[in-house]
């Protein structure tokens, strides 16, 4: 991406999201199918595919905002937050104060309420993109909403039980 950090808003960094994670899914979709999508369940694949990675893109950009933050990285948490420059402080100095911390939603949510919402209607809106596609996809919807809240929990379990058995090793 060739703005400047200080330059970067929402849409800039949504649209840079959905074009990185597009052909990523689309190529993905074309190695399965030998270079073509003439399939049509493959066609629903590739439709389904990128809105999943969105979503789960998000989750992870929440997770990585403080990582982000500090490379001048585009991500949906980071150009959120450059929307909301009062909240842009207060969760530097929230980061600032613990290094290393993987941001869960629900900090990002009482830290900086205007950058959630306006995530969170990101994600929402995929989500409503991924139940239009059929059963399948509203399944993957209805999994991402539950990886939204739960996720992070299940990594900091994961993180802290990898983190004791080292130090036993």
């Amino acid at each position: 991406m060739q703005t400047e950090f200080h330059k970067l808003n929402f849409k800039r960094c949504v649209e840079y999201r959905e074009q990185q994670n597009q052909k990523i899914g689309e190529l993905l979709v074309m190695l399965l199918n030998g270079n073509s999508l003439n399939d049509i369940y493959l066609q629903s694949v590739a439709q389904i595919l990128p809105r999943l990675s969105f979503r789960t893109q998000i989750i992870d950009d929440i997770a990585d905002l403080g990582e982000d933050l500090l490379a001048k990285r585009p991500s949906f948490a980071v150009g959120a937050l450059l929307d909301n420059p009062k909240e842009f402080e207060k969760v530097s100095e929230y980061i600032e104060q613990t290094p290393n911390t993987k941001l869960k939603p629900k900090i990002l949510h009482e830290l900086a309420p205007d950058t959630y919402k306006e995530i969170r209607q990101k994600f929402d809106t995929y989500g409503r993109e991924l139940d239009a596609l059929g059963s399948e996809a509203r399944m993957l919807r209805r999994i991402g909403d539950k990886m939204f809240d739960y996720f992070p929990v299940f990594r900091d379990i994961v993180y802290n039980y990898i983190s004791k058995e080292a130090a036993n090793f």
